[in-house]
């Protein structure tokens, strides 16, 4: 593996392999998966629910569930870089704090970059296409060593440059099925973002040549 993350792997890719990895890998761990993205769909929707009379409250539980939906993110991610090393999803992940300053700089960064350009569509789609990896990049802990938050995103933007096409692939299998996951009434959502995020980790490991997707 290089220092820059770019070491060009044996293994082919696929992206039916990626879908039915993702689905296998769920469906091996649900609970784990389920409690978590049930908890950031909560935490999302949670302002909307309570009513506030008070724009203080309405902006400290802003911050609280800014701050929960980094971990409950991190989480996700980390449990989908277990599944795709072979190992069960664990609640360990939920509460594991290594890099988890680096993912909330990185996340800050690139959040606000994807839904300014959303708002105009084609930008944010760019801009999500090139950075989709940033999170695999800075919670990775096979790389061998630390990718700082400005560091993800270009490690992100350099994985996807060496592989275009497939990460394309990937991006639109992403966004495809988080869409008919939140088209039935966001019940789906609990099933297609740790499915997807499965599959993006098996992805990762690929392009990335930072280990052999273990079975799921």
């Amino acid at each position: 593996m290089s220092d820059d993350l770019e070491a060009v792997p044996t293994t082919q890719f696929s992206i039916g392999d990626a879908f039915s990895y993702g689905w296998d890998g769920f469906m091996r761990n649900p609970g784990p998966l389920l409690a978590c993205t049930a908890a950031a769909i909560g935490v999302s929707l949670l302002p909307g629910l309570i009513p506030l009379d008070s724009p203080h409250l309405g902006l400290a539980l802003s911050v609280v569930g800014l701050i929960a939906s980094v971990v409950i993110g991190s989480g996700v991610v980390r449990m989908a870089l277990g599944v795709a090393d072979g190992r069960p999803a664990t609640f360990a992940d939920l509460l594991a704090t290594q890099n988890l300053g680096r993912y909330a700089l990185a996340s800050l960064m690139v959040w606000p970059l994807v839904i300014l350009g959303a708002t105009m569509c084609l930008p944010g789609l760019i801009a999500w296409y090139f950075l989709q990896f940033y999170a695999f990049a800075v919670l990775d802990d096979r790389s061998g060593r630390t990718v700082g938050a400005w560091e993800s995103l270009a490690v992100s933007a350099r994985t996807v440059r060496a592989r275009p096409g497939q990460c394309a692939l990937v991006m639109l299998l992403v966004l495809a099925l988080n869409i008919g996951g939140a088209s039935l009434c966001v019940v789906g959502l609990l099933a297609t973002l740790p499915m997807t995020a499965i599959s993006s980790a098996y992805a990762w490991r690929i392009f990335t040549g930072t280990g052999q997707p273990q079975p799921a």
